[in-house]
Parts: structure tokens; sequence; C-alpha cells
């Protein structure tokens, strides 16, 4: 009886999920992974106040590869617990929690960029241009000690992805 009893008990542990763990409508902001998020208000712009750190998309199901090679591939790396997108993974509309999206240029256009990020680091827009032949978005890139600016990079590297709220209808 106790052998019964201790495999059904292994069974149903092994059987339980980590979504069967998280509430997923207890009206926190999630990602895919179940990582929770909070949010700032700058101006009439609601942002997430973490840089994603998912390796799942929203749908709860599909997973972005990790992977340090960079190409037009959908993948992550990580690295002291930071998590860096590459530009593919960036232009996914479900990467983000639900009812937020990766920011365009105009979205940090309009941001006063020290109250959104911390100390250094670069992050994706959507806003895709090809130059001489190579495809790329731009990026804010912060500096505490240099300030801020917008700059397009090639796709073949990997950076942060900052979640901005979508605009109500």
């Amino acid at each position: 009886m106790k052998k019964l009893l201790l495999i059904t008990s292994l069974l149903l542990a092994v059987s339980c999920s980590k979504d069967d763990e998280i509430d997923w409508n207890d009206g926190q902001i999630r990602d895919g992974d179940g990582n929770i998020y909070t949010e700032i208000q700058i101006g009439d712009q609601v942002w997430l106040k973490e840089d994603l750190r998912t390796t799942t998309l929203n749908d709860r199901k599909t997973k972005i590869e990790k992977s340090s090679v960079v190409a037009d591939e959908v993948s992550y790396r990580e690295y002291n617990n930071i998590f860096e997108y590459s530009l593919a993974a960036a232009l996914l509309p479900n990467i983000c929690p639900k009812g937020y999206r990766v920011p365009t240029r105009e979205d940090f256009n309009k941001t006063p960029v020290k109250p959104l990020f911390y100390n250094y680091g670069t992050w994706w827009s959507t806003t895709v241009e090809t130059i001489n032949g190579k495809k790329g978005a731009y990026q804010v890139i912060y500096l505490q000690q240099h300030g801020w600016s917008i700059y397009w990079r090639e796709a073949q590297y990997k950076s942060q992805i900052r979640c901005i709220k979508e605009k109500e209808e």
C-alpha cells in the first residue's frame, strides 16, 4: 500500500506543470513563463518597469530558442540574469505580456529615458530598416554617465526588450 501511495504521489508531482501552479487570472502582468512585471507611467505612456525575461511567448506554448548565435533566428541568451533577444524575436507580436508590445522608435522618442532605464543597456524597437543591404532596427542606448541616444543597429546583435502597454481604443 505504501508503495502504491508513493508511486501515485510521484506521478502527480511529475504530471503537474508550472502552468498548473500559476493563477493566470490573478490580475498580475505576466509573460509566457509566468514572470511578474510592474508598470511605470511616464507621460501618457505605460511601460513595464523591468526588462523582458521570458523564454516562452505569451501563448504559453511556443518556446524561444536559447542560442548565442545570431542570424535571422528567433533566439535569446542569458547572462547574469540579463536576457538579450535577437531582432527576429523582438519582432514577434506576442513576445511581450498580453496587452503590451515592443516599442517603436517613436515611442522611445516620446519618453524621457532616465526614469525608464537604470544604469546602462540597449533595447530593441520594432522600427526596422535595411541600410547598405543590411537589416537592422533602431535601438535606444542608455549609459548613466552619458545619457541616451537612438541609433540603428544591425540585426546580427542581441539586445534587451522593454515592453510598452498597447493604447486602449
